[in-house]
């Protein structure tokens, strides 16, 4: 089920993307997160039931606020909310 939902996630990060014309910065900036994502404390936090989705969201909106496109930044909230955030560094390999 993970490489179906990876590959969802993948396919529809870049066609978004492609539709809106953003790709060069935001697969950098992309590669970098999902470094961070590979950190145990961080999938820690993320995977935490004593943290809400609106405290997770939070994090994230707070940690990439005005650093990165904020297409990436849904996108990671998006993740979040769907639970699927352990994925982020495989989705973006896949969307590379």
């Amino acid at each position: 089920m993970n490489s179906q939902a990876v590959q969802s996630y993948a396919t529809a990060f870049y066609e978004m993307t492609q539709e809106i014309g953003k790709n060069g910065k935001l697969v950098e900036d992309a590669l970098s997160l999902a470094i961070a994502f590979k950190d145990p404390e961080v999938v820690g936090f993320f995977k935490s039931p004593l943290y809400t989705q609106a405290d997770k969201e939070n994090v994230i909106a707070q940690a990439l606020g005005g650093k990165v496109d904020d297409l990436l930044s849904d996108f990671v909230k998006l993740l979040a909310r769907n639970g699927r955030l352990n994925l982020l560094p495989q989705i973006i390999e896949e969307f590379r």
